[in-house]
């Protein structure tokens, strides 16, 4: 079995949006979060923690085009990638909600 290991520019990305997501959250956290603000928060953290260079269909490669379908989203039999704020249920938000402390505005 082979581990891809992601090169360093990816492994900064990743960081740059997990610091990015926690900043939100903080916001977030002292003034309440609507449930649309808390499925932005979700897919950012999906997207920081998936360690992949092409996670949704939006994503861009390094060449800054379109991953589209080459993306992790539309790969079959992994775990499947929260993009869109209808990839993230009722009980997705409640479950962040309770994990970040984030009251219902």
């Amino acid at each position: 079995m082979t581990i891809a290991v992601p090169s360093g520019r990816v492994l900064a990305v990743v960081a740059a949006s997990a610091a990015l997501v926690c900043a939100f959250a903080a916001v977030a956290a002292a003034s309440g979060a609507s449930d649309a603000q808390v499925r932005r928060l979700v897919i950012q953290q999906a997207i920081a923690t998936s360690g992949a260079s092409c996670p949704c269909p939006y994503s861009k490669t390094k060449k800054a085009k379109l991953c589209g379908s080459r993306s992790v989203y539309y790969q079959r039999g992994g775990v499947p990638m929260q993009c869109y704020a209808r990839d993230v249920s009722d009980q997705d938000v409640d479950a962040y909600r309770n994990e970040h402390g984030l009251d219902r505005r």
